[in-house]
């Protein structure tokens, strides 16, 4: 039995994902410039206007429009992938079994208007945008749960048992990852004064490092389902 669909619904999230994780790291280099001009421009305030802090403040600065711009533009077209993903891998759906893409893609979608709403509302109500910045960390929980289970029930069918295997294990690896990290990610958000922001940039890298270690985890398994379904 051939699923052509699945087979370029999950090549398509393949990509998505490789761009995702490339986003990520550009968004950690983000931080790191945060950092290194932070620490630049403490100097300089200080009275120590030399040439290398001035040179590290502007080329921090640059650093962060360069990578931060990358990780924007990478993201938004990882997204545009992954709903062209889901959705294609959807319509084959012989006995329901699409409908495990069906919820991921929906999961995105709302995940999507909550990761906007609280963008929107990060000035006038912090609170509240950070509490839906981690409805927004769930919702993309609950896709990649529903993923990896739609190309599970698709390997079953078409009898690779190794890959089905392997989605069924993974899938609770990857979610726990990504608890964790909404936890960590979260933390900041609520951490107050000096120490608050120590704690806030040493948890932000813990948490790319754990988004990115998500990301490898998530791709093993798409890497082998992208090739099944490519010869199957």
């Amino acid at each position: 039995m051939k699923f052509p669909n699945v087979a370029r619904g999950v090549k398509k999230i393949f990509a998505s994902e490789i761009l995702a994780l490339i986003a990520a790291i550009c968004t950690g280099f983000v931080v790191l410039m945060s950092v290194f001009t932070w620490a630049s421009g403490s100097a300089i305030s200080d009275g120590e206007v030399t040439t290398a802090a001035t040179t590290g403040f502007l080329a921090g600065g640059l650093g962060i429009i360069v990578f931060g711009l990358g990780a924007t533009v990478l993201a938004i077209i990882a997204l545009i992938f992954n709903l062209i993903g889901l959705n294609a891998a959807s319509k084959d759906d012989p006995d329901g079994s699409g409908q495990q893409f069906k919820i991921a893609f929906i999961a995105v979608i709302i995940s999507l208007i909550t990761n906007v709403v609280a963008a929107c509302l990060q000035t006038s109500m912090p609170t509240v945008s950070s509490i839906l910045s981690i409805f927004y960390n769930l919702l993309n929980l609950f896709a990649t749960y529903y993923t990896l289970y739609g190309i599970r029930d698709f390997a079953e069918k078409i009898g690779k048992t190794d890959l089905a295997e392997k989605a069924n294990k993974l899938v609770w690896a990857v979610c726990a990852l990504y608890v964790f990290a909404i936890v960590v990610k979260a933390i900041p958000d609520f951490a107050k004064g000096s120490i608050g922001s120590t704690i806030g940039i040493i948890l932000s890298i813990t948490y790319i490092i754990l988004s990115i270690i998500q990301y490898v985890v998530y791709l093993s398994v798409l890497v082998k389902a992208k090739k099944a379904f490519a010869e199957n």
